[in-house]
């Protein structure tokens, strides 16, 4: 009987150890590995590795820069500093090992994605608390990125358009306006007993949008879910060799909450083409708006309805 509970106590206090060890083992945890195609910093600052190509950039968010991080095929440059630790890697790395004082190597980490040349790639590196067994959140830098976009809008307003927005890790804020062409009372305007025929519309739509990125088909496609409000602004004049009066339409206005999903494909490290399909909805008219609404259907779409923009987007 003793000898068994000898074994037994053994057994435990192997299972014990190895169960401390197999912990310890995951000390070091590296997570939301990603690409981020809108970071630049791998063609702005490029490094060359020994076949002359553009070596990938990888871009950690860390607690402590003590983290030693190597690669199957090298490191060719090193930069840290309060939070973020950065490494120029060849392309067509896929492993890494990282190491640090008082936890147990991380050794034969895959990388999730396929690493390319002058492309960046952001993860975390957590590391185990001591107290509670949890794994601790880095804390964040957050890095903003910014673009500029022009495209050119077909429907329900026909123009050309302008786009600024940043990215903070993949949230987009947008502001942009579309100028519309001018329009002629053939599109725009109802001919009845309340309106003279012959009016001219220029039109301005101004809006604020958010979305999320979502990155797929191996980092170079994006699908980004967009919700916002515009304000369309119409103002309208006699059309020329016409001596009416305008002062009773002279200005029509709306509000519209806009729902989009917009499709960029990566073309570069610095250019993308999207494609954005978007839906209006009115939620304000001004009179005017709603009497010339009421009775044409080209107002009507300018504030509810189906749209398409599509364009070139640089990053910066």
């Amino acid at each position: 009987m003793k000898e068994r509970i000898k074994i037994i106590g053994l057994g435990l206090l192997l299972m014990m150890i190895s169960g401390r060890m197999a912990a310890q083992e995951q000390d070091i945890v590296i997570s939301n590995f990603r690409c981020v195609i809108s970071d630049l910093i791998g063609s702005t600052r490029p490094v060359y590795d020994n076949t002359g190509e553009g070596c990938a950039v990888l871009v950690f968010n860390v607690r402590d820069t003590t983290f030693v991080i190597e690669g199957n095929l090298g490191v060719l440059k090193r930069e840290s500093e309060v939070g973020t630790i950065r490494l120029w890697v060849p392309k067509g790395t896929k492993r890494l090992t990282v190491k640090h004082d008082g936890l147990f190597t991380l050794r034969g980490y895959q990388i999730p994605v396929a690493i390319e040349s002058k492309m960046a790639y952001h993860a975390y590196i957590k590391a185990m608390s001591s107290g509670n067994g949890g794994v601790k959140e880095p804390s964040v830098k957050k890095n903003a990125h910014f673009y500029i976009g022009a495209g050119f809008q077909a429907l329900p307003l026909l123009g050309p358009s302008l786009a600024i927005g940043v990215d903070i890790d993949h949230h987009i804020v947008e502001v942009g306006g579309i100028y519309g062409l001018g329009k002629t009372d053939n599109l725009y305007m109802y001919r009845g007993e309340n309106l003279v025929a012959g009016y001219k519309y220029q039109a301005i739509r101004s809006y604020l949008r958010y979305g999320y990125d979502i990155m797929v088909a191996k980092e170079q496609m994006g699908i980004m879910p967009q919700a916002g409000v515009a304000l369309n602004v119409m103002n309208g004049e006699a059309a020329s060799g016409l001596s009416i009066s305008t002062k009773d339409f002279k200005r029509a206005s709306s509000v519209s909450a806009t729902l989009a999903v917009r499709v960029t494909a990566r073309l570069g490290n610095h250019v993308g083409l999207h494609v954005t399909p978007e839906y209006s909805i009115g939620v304000y008219k001004s009179n005017n708006c709603k009497l010339l609404s009421d009775n044409d259907s080209g107002f009507k779409r300018w504030t509810d309805g189906f749209g398409v923009n599509a364009g070139l987007t640089v990053y910066f």
